[in-house]
């Protein structure tokens, strides 16, 4: 039950990779749970996308307090990256996902990282799908790499607030967008 939940891992035979040991990050089991979840259409979508913004508004506050944090030295790198020219969705996504965990770990706290690892994980390929469906990509990617960086820019700044509220505009914002599109695309328009 611990190995299907993420919590252990057992080996068979000898060596170090016989028995059974705890894994290190305990976000691999959050995240199977999620997307077995989602995969049965048990959790909405809407409310993971508002689990997400609450931890990620809480956290932008609190990363706000430390804004000479490495982890935020590392979240301007992938800003960077994401500024690649003809950068693929998957890798802009996989950078953006990380770029959101990261300034989640800025913060300090443990479970809202390993949750906001979880949700990465779980909703990765959903957020791919839906993407998809976005009538002109190069421009939203240029807006979120917009609001990207006035998020990072309120964080070094110290300014909280004005950081939670970004965060919380630019996830809830990006959901209304592909939702829409997402249900344009499955009703056939």
């Amino acid at each position: 039950m611990l190995q299907a939940l993420g919590v252990v891992r057992s080996g068979v035979g000898s060596g170090p990779e016989a028995g059974t040991t705890v894994i290190a990050d305990p976000a691999g089991g959050i995240g199977a749970a999620l997307r077995l979840h989602l995969a049965t259409r048990r959790l909405p979508m809407a409310d993971l996308v508002g689990t997400r913004a609450m931890i990620e508004g809480a956290s932008a506050r609190a990363a706000a307090l430390v804004p000479s944090s490495p982890d935020l030295d590392h979240a301007e790198d992938l800003l960077s990256r994401m500024d690649a020219p003809g950068i693929d969705a998957d890798t802009y996504h996989q950078l953006d996902a990380d770029f959101h965990v990261t300034i989640t770990r800025a913060a300090g706290n443990a479970v809202n990282t390993a949750i906001m690892t979880a949700l990465r994980d779980a909703i990765h390929h959903t957020v791919l799908h839906a993407t998809a469906a976005l009538p002109d990509w190069p421009r939203t990617a240029a807006r979120l790499r917009r609001e990207h960086r006035a998020i990072l820019r309120a964080i070094r700044a110290g300014d909280g607030d004005r950081a939670a509220a970004l965060v919380v505009r630019h996830v809830e914002g990006f959901h209304r967008e592909w939702s829409r599109h997402s249900q344009d695309v499955e009703a056939g328009s």
